[in-house]
């Protein structure tokens, strides 16, 4: 259910940004596909997706990241549970060690990881994302 609510929280955000996105293509690429005679599943494919590709790549970093902070739902609807630490993530451990604990120390220690961690992925698709605009 927290993954069904998570989605649900953020499936709209994602539907505006695509929505703006569409918005702004090029509309002479699809009509130029169709004066060639291209199917609509080929100018999908060929047209529309890779001008969504920066959108893409935006909206995979953010998601992303959103989804490694989530707070707000776990503590909610579990308060880290069932049973110890079944929906525990790091920022709620964080938050557990700071504030319930007070190990502010360890608190920070795993606020410290779950950044370089979040670093090494965003560098990742930032090089990945730049590897295939080379191409």
């Amino acid at each position: 259910m927290v993954t069904l609510t998570y989605l649900w929280k953020n499936l709209g955000y994602t539907f505006v940004i695509y929505l703006a996105a569409l918005q702004g293509l090029r509309s002479e690429l699809s009509e130029a596909a169709a004066i060639d005679g291209a199917s609509g599943w080929t100018t999908f494919r060929r047209v529309i997706l890779p001008q969504l590709r920066p959108t893409t790549y935006f909206l995979s970093i953010t998601v992303l990241l959103n989804s490694f902070q989530v707070f707000d739902i776990i503590n909610v609807m579990t308060r880290g549970g069932p049973l110890g630490t079944g929906t525990t993530t790091m920022v709620f451990q964080i938050y557990d060690e700071s504030f319930r604990n007070f190990r502010a120390g360890y608190g920070a220690t795993v606020a410290t990881i779950m950044f370089l961690v979040l670093l090494a992925v965003t560098v990742y698709q930032v090089r990945i994302m730049d590897r295939g605009d080379q191409k």
